[in-house]
């Protein structure tokens, strides 16, 4: 037995107290909403300002140059290095983000973002995404995930250049793989180059766009998609009717995206090193199966002017002839700017907002419309 003893304790001393017993750490970090965009404070380099960045698993990491520069990073061609990002109470060292990213893309939601945490950050840990509760949870507790009676449980492979999470979905007959991306906000997202063969099989209700209506950095659609897939099914489990956009997406990320309509109706559970899955299902979804909408999107121009820039066709903004490029100058009595359009977006996207009364000019001509939401299919 002594013998026994001495052999733990030349192990203890060995291996190091801390390993033998470390405990799991584990960090909970709150986050506010910017339109479909879950957003989280943290400090660079123990700065003492907070700045905000959008957690995004469909993304890479990115810092805005104009913010890179301000802090005097270390940069080197389109890359910058973080010595310390503080979310929290957690503390990530050594992180290399892009700078090329245009932030100005957010200006619609009113508050200042300054860059996006990917995958490629978060692959390190096991990440919960409560959206009840509003919190994030980083653990390094990566034990693999046991199979729960309201959970989906899947396996996953990581994409190549981003770490985005990729499962195997089916929609209608048809086996693809589809991106896990909390940055979008429609249920999902198809390329708009499978719209033909994806409305043979499986799609109906069909409307589309007159201009854009969603879009992504480093492409130039002229108009989308909306439809309802007639099922969708996640590792067994069947969503019927779920809506689906088409888009042009970036090249290289070219894919299914499964987004946050669909994913805030569950509490969402991915193990990065164990490449798994869950989504455990809240008591009450409410799966997207249709819009109840003016049927507008809205987007503010680089000399601050809010602006049309699409409208669904057969949406009360389509039959009120409301054209993309009209440029939108008071709502609800309010003068409109860049500071006080995330109301609107707010607004626009509350379905116990019934009304919205805009007055829109083209051109020479002001008028004010009073627009009533219906569903659009």
């Amino acid at each position: 037995m002594k013998k026994f003893a001495a052999v733990i304790l030349i192990t203890v001393l060995l291996c190091g107290y801390s390993t033998l017993f470390s405990q799991t750490q584990v960090h909970e970090l709150p986050f506010e909403r910017a339109g479909h965009f879950i957003v989280v404070k943290a400090k660079i380099n123990n700065s003492e300002k907070s700045y905000n960045f959008i957690v995004d698993t469909g993304a890479l990491t990115f810092i805005d140059k104009g913010l890179a520069d301000e802090l005097g990073l270390k940069q080197r061609g389109m890359m910058a290095k973080i010595d310390s990002l503080n979310l929290s109470e957690v503390k990530i060292k050594k992180i290399f983000c892009f700078t090329s990213f245009d932030v100005k893309q957010f200006k619609k939601f009113s508050i200042p973002i300054n860059g996006i945490i990917g995958s490629n950050l978060l692959d390190r840990y096991k990440v919960i995404f409560d959206f009840k509760e509003s919190i994030i949870t980083l653990s390094d507790d990566t034990t693999s995930l046991k199979p729960a009676d309201n959970g989906i449980l899947m396996t996953f492979r990581s994409h190549p250049i981003n770490s985005a999470p990729i499962v195997k979905l089916k929609a209608g007959a048809k086996v693809i793989d589809g991106m896990i991306d909390t940055g979008q906000p429609y249920p999902l997202v198809f390329p708009l180059a499978d719209f033909t063969e994806l409305n043979k099989l499986c799609l109906s209700d069909t409307v589309r766009s007159n201009g854009i209506m969603v879009k992504w950095p480093m492409t130039k659609p002229k108009f989308n998609y909306i439809a309802r897939l007639d099922s969708v099914s996640f590792a067994g489990r069947i969503f019927p009717g779920l809506l689906c956009v088409f888009a042009e997406l970036p090249p290289m990320l070219s894919m299914p995206l499964i987004g946050t309509d669909f994913l805030t109706q569950f509490k969402m559970i991915i193990n990065y090193p164990r490449h798994q899955l869950m989504l455990l299902s809240y008591k009450a979804n409410k799966l997207t199966e249709n819009q109840f909408t003016t049927g507008l999107n809205v987007n503010v121009t680089n000399d601050n002017k809010i602006y049309i820039e699409g409208v669904w066709k057969n949406s009360p903004a389509d039959k009120a002839k409301i054209k993309p490029g009209d440029i939108v100058l008071a709502f609800n009595s309010n003068k409109i700017n860049p500071d006080n359009l995330g109301e609107l977006q707010k607004l626009l996207n509350n379905d116990n907002v019934k009304t919205i009364t805009l007055v829109l000019q083209n051109g020479n001509t002001r008028r004010e419309i009073i627009l009533t939401k219906e569903m659009l299919f």
